[in-house]
């Protein structure tokens, strides 16, 4: 797996996605040692698995289908279903769960509502497909690709003809998954990172195709190749990202490491800007800029996104009478300023613009070091009580 640039190089940045194969492996491990053995105890943990894996990220609810139908599909296994011990793996599954579902009903369902929100698409826009596919040929990198798609082959026809315990893990744990995020992708953008949780079973969909090569010559050669240099070819691609990602290696005009890039001095000059205006308050509409602002910043003034408040649970609650009392300085990304300005002309009596703060990154290859701006307003006198909210539909 760390031949792949979804943990080789992904892996360095904070995502729900890392504790979260960790995690699925694990429940895999067990699953397979509940086969191999035929000791129940191994449902436990599977069970302490699945739970920590969707306190990691929900997207575990898949994990969970997933045992299902290996159970009801593979002939042996189906036993188990008079056994106590599933529904023991179970039990200990939602008592990890629990203080998550106990949070959520107590804060009318707020993650859940969240992220299960996603889950409905809204608009039919097929681009998107294209650009899942080749996301994930270039997460995966294209050698590792080839593998795990001849080994995916490989399990899902053992599946249909045999059920073999092996092949059916794998299937159920990666195709309805990796289906629902292309019928996902008829209508929405799928991120590259959500498919990271299919990791384990896709390497291990791999090994199974490198003992089952193909009959036809020229796919087993490919298969061979692939094979042959897939790790080193992953890892040196993994160890590029990840210097590129610290000294721009290589002329890309639209890079998405250039995100990780310009904050420190970014953050500076926002609270020079909140210190010339007299701001009492730095307002985001995002969490992305909330959190870079936070870190590299030095927290005086405050930063506060206006609006998603659950994201900050767990911290008091900022005093809207104090922040109202002052001017606030807005600080917004460009993709998004259009939108946060027609909020706050309905939001706020004084709007004014008070400039922009460009975030640089080395120029090099002829680009420019311009990465982003953030286009600061500062506002006063807002129109109603409490604390003005800029993610509210209008």
């Amino acid at each position: 797996m760390q031949a792949t640039l979804f943990l080789g190089a992904g892996a360095l940045l904070v995502t729900p996605d890392t504790p979260l194969v960790l995690f699925w492996t694990l429940a895999l491990l067990a699953l397979v040692e509940v086969w191999r053995t035929g000791k129940g105890v191994w449902w436990l943990a599977a069970g302490l698995s699945v739970g920590l894996a969707f306190v990691s990220k929900y997207t575990a609810v898949f994990l969970g289908l997933a045992i299902l139908l290996w159970i009801m599909l593979v002939p042996e296994l189906r036993r188990w279903l008079r056994s106590p011990w599933p529904y023991a793996g179970g039990a200990l599954c939602l008592l990890v769960m629990a203080p998550v579902l106990w949070w959520n009903i107590a804060h009318g369902g707020a993650s859940l509502t969240k992220q299960f929100g996603r889950a409905v698409p809204k608009a039919f826009d097929p681009r998107f497909v294209p650009e899942f596919i080749a996301g994930q040929a270039a997460l995966l990198t294209p050698l590792v690709g080839v593998v795990v798609l001849w080994g995916l082959w490989v399990a899902a026809r053992r599946t249909l003809r045999e059920r073999e315990p092996g092949a059916v893990l794998i299937t159920v744990s990666v195709l309805p998954l990796l289906a629902y995020f292309v019928w996902y992708g008829l209508f929405d953008r799928v991120q590259g990172n959500w498919t990271a949780c299919l990791l384990p079973a896709s390497i291990a969909a791999a090994v199974i195709g490198a003992r089952a090569l193909p009959a036809a010559p020229a796919i087993a050669a490919t298969v061979r190749v692939s094979l042959r240099w897939s790790v080193v070819t992953g890892v040196l691609l993994g160890l590029f990202v990840i210097g590129h990602a610290a000294f721009r290696l290589a002329p890309l005009a639209i890079d998405p490491t250039g995100q990780l890039h310009g904050w420190r001095a970014a953050a500076a000059a926002v609270e020079a800007a909140a210190g010339r205006t007299g701001a009492g308050t730095i307002a985001t509409a995002s969490y992305t800029t909330t959190a870079h602002l936070r870190f590299y910043g030095s927290g005086r003034p405050p930063v506060v996104q206006f609006g998603e408040r659950l994201r900050y649970a767990m911290e008091p609650e900022p005093d809207a009478a104090t922040i109202a009392a002052r001017p606030v300085l807005v600080a917004v990304e460009s993709r998004r300023e259009a939108d946060v300005v027609a909020r706050l002309g309905r939001l706020y009596r004084v709007v004014e613009p008070a400039g922009r703060v460009e975030r640089l990154w080395r120029p090099r290859f002829g680009l420019t070091d311009r990465i982003d701006s953030l286009a600061l307003y500062l506002v006063r006198e807002p129109l109603a009580p409490g604390l003005p909210d800029f993610a509210a539909p209008p």
